[in-house]
């Protein structure tokens, strides 16, 4: 589970989580994120993730320890690492 403030990859966006609202026994909890490239944007998702469409950001030494490994990258994971690049090095 995330906390408010923090950053996860929905689908292919980096958001900040924002608030955690809870739609009762039925719905369950839901994160309020707005993804950092578009602030006007405001998307509330389940928290059970049950379609994996959330995802923790991966580390600097994670990322580096792919590239060392010259392990072969699925799409999401190039995904991840260029949206960590882009907000991360500047």
């Amino acid at each position: 589970m995330f906390n408010i403030g923090e950053i996860l990859i929905y689908r292919n966006d980096l958001c900040e989580v924002m608030d955690i609202k809870h739609r009762g026994k039925e719905m369950g909890d839901y994160y309020v994120i707005i993804p950092l490239n578009d602030k006007s944007l405001k998307m509330e998702i389940p928290t059970s993730n049950n379609n994996n469409n959330i995802r923790k950001l991966m580390t600097k030494e994670e990322i580096e320890k792919h590239i060392r490994s010259k392990e072969i990258l699925d799409g999401k994971t190039i995904t991840a690492f260029l949206l960590w690049k882009e907000f991360t090095i500047k």
